[in-house]
């Protein structure tokens, strides 16, 4: 006979999170660890080729250190832009 559950799923059943653990680390239901963390990158539009070249040196430098059994995942976000100004009117000519 199937096991019938009372109450469907909630969203606390779908989420793999189970506690904070410290300040940006949070403990799995399974036992894994996850934390984030923020980094603010140069503009790549107004960076040069050295610029852009150091920052990925830095990046992979500094998570080569992680070792072996770890996934990094990558999010790129970015502010929204400020909202665009109505025209103003075109002004009116008086015909001559």
């Amino acid at each position: 006979m199937a096991r019938r559950r009372k109450h469907p799923l909630s969203v606390a059943d779908l989420l793999p999170w189970g506690a904070l653990v410290a300040p940006g680390i949070i403990a799995n239901k399974d036992g894994s660890l996850l934390a984030g963390f923020e980094y603010w990158a140069p503009d790549v539009d107004s960076a040069t080729e050295n610029e852009i070249a150091a920052v990925q040196r830095t990046m992979s430098q500094a998570l080569s250190g992680l070792g072996n059994d770890w996934m990094v995942t990558p999010t790129r976000s970015a502010p929204p832009a400020p909202p665009i100004q109505p025209a103003a009117p075109f002004p009116i000519r008086s015909p001559l």
